[in-house]
């Protein structure tokens, strides 16, 4: 009964923004069925190995419980997405549909856990804002649209964000040691997920636990148990890492890779200045249609006034020398900045069709909170036609996103998402060089 009056004086109290959210959810689940269109053969690769273990208790290539199933271009489909998208199958199907609808759900968890996080560092209201812009970012639309493990990304770095707030925020000794054990496995689980995480991961892991460390919530005692067993948990996944195949992989795609340390350092600053371009998170994004538009860039037009306004209070507020009275906003963009530098480094390193927003995708639930924070200092200020305006423009921009993500970006992804292809395997074709697990897909449903 508590519980229903706190959901009712909630919902009372700020029925907006909560009728906001459910319509987003809504609206982005029933996009589905037209956009992204088709199934592109990295996700029917990954939808064999699904039905695989469903019907037979094996991945596509025959091997009980793996680790790392083999799929395509010397990629895996990993442990931490194969096995909860394999329970999801079990309650849904695994239709086209239903897969891309799990890594939907991923990204609503991702959204969630943003909002708990918000919520003990601000207010319900900020926290709700986060939630909104959680699920309209254009970064997390597409990819998280599409049923492929970097989907799953963000929902475990937002678990790590809310598992390290809980440990920083609580006066509860039990819920701080679950905050502390929960930030280490959400960041675990992060590196097995997807190999750009690799990097940053322990990096985050490193930052997380030295804030702890130095705000005294953590103890020399309880860290050095805590890095043997996370250490062990982490063999089978450093076994992987030094096959001979991965190995391969790993450095051609380096920036290292046939070049000198100054060449290859030298990449790395140019592909991160790519990823935190103006033109790359507010105009033309990612120019590979399975990860974004080519519409608004990376962050949507919609997060132009609220990071312009949170950076000149931010540079007033250290130029007057009162960043203390910013108080948590500033602890709050210390550690999404940081967040963000860690999250395009993974990316950075690789040297193949930058900037590639894909590979950086552990970096939008950083920037959604960056965003949030902007939002909360616009509606703080008297100037009520400013905030009509910042308002407006933001809603218009997020329908002009949504009606061509509805209408036009459908037709212009069509090659990207094998379309054609995958008509002709649905009409008993076999298309030319279309990977024989990626029809195993279609052969098996």
């Amino acid at each position: 009964m508590r519980f229903l009056q706190k959901v009712r004086r909630l919902y009372a109290q700020h029925w907006i923004l909560l009728s906001t959210i459910l319509g987003v959810i809504i609206i982005r689940a029933l996009l589905l069925l037209t956009t992204p269109p088709g199934f592109y053969l990295d996700e029917a690769a990954g939808g064999a190995h699904i039905i695989s273990m469903l019907t037979q208790g094996k991945n596509a290539h025959g091997e009980a419980w793996p680790l790392f199933s083999a799929s395509l271009g010397g990629g895996y489909t990993t442990p931490i997405y194969l096995y909860p998208a394999t329970a999801w199958a079990a309650l849904f199907g695994a239709s086209e549909y239903s897969l891309r609808a799990f890594s939907l759900f991923a990204t609503v968890i991702a959204a969630i856990l943003l909002v708990a996080t918000m919520r003990l560092w601000t207010n319900t209201k900020t926290a709700l804002i986060t939630g909104i812009t959680a699920l309209t970012i254009p970064w997390g639309w597409i990819q998280g649209s599409i049923a492929w493990d970097p989907a799953l990304v963000p929902a475990f770095v937002a678990g790590a964000l809310f598992s390290f707030s809980v440990a920083l925020k609580t006066t509860s000794k039990r819920r701080r040691f679950a905050g502390i054990l929960m930030t280490g496995l959400c960041l675990i689980a992060l590196a097995y997920l997807y190999p750009p995480c690799r990097v940053t991961a322990p990096l985050l892991l490193a930052t997380f636990y030295g804030i702890l460390l130095w705000q005294k919530k953590i103890t020399i005692t309880l860290l050095v148990p805590l890095g043997v067993g996370f250490a062990v948990l982490c063999i089978p996944l450093l076994q992987f890492m030094l096959q001979p195949d991965a190995l391969t992989r790993s450095s051609e795609l380096s920036v290292f890779h046939n070049v000198s340390m100054i060449e290859g350092v030298g990449r790395v600053i140019a592909n991160s200045a790519q990823m935190i371009s103006p033109m790359f998170l507010f105009v033309s994004g990612d120019s590979n249609f399975r990860h974004a538009t080519g519409q608004q860039g990376m962050l949507g037009l919609a997060a132009l006034p609220t990071l312009a306004t949170l950076a000149y209070v931010g540079i007033r507020q250290v130029k007057q020398r009162r960043l203390r009275k910013f108080g948590s906003t500033a602890w709050l963009v210390v550690i999404s900045l940081v967040g963000i530098g860690f999250s395009i480094l993974g990316s950075a390193l690789t040297n193949e069709g930058q900037p590639h927003s894909l590979r950086a995708t552990a970096a939008w639930p950083f920037f959604v909170i960056l965003i949030a924070l902007g939002w909360a200092q616009i509606l703080s200020w008297r100037a009520r036609n400013w905030k009509i305006t910042c308002v407006a423009f933001a809603c218009l921009s997020v329908i002009i996103y949504a009606y061509d993500l509805s209408t036009n970006y459908p037709l212009r992804s069509a090659d990207s998402f094998d379309v054609s292809q995958r008509e002709q395997i649905k009409s008993g074709e076999t298309p030319p060089n279309y990977p024989p697990l990626s029809i195993t897909y279609y052969q098996q449903k």
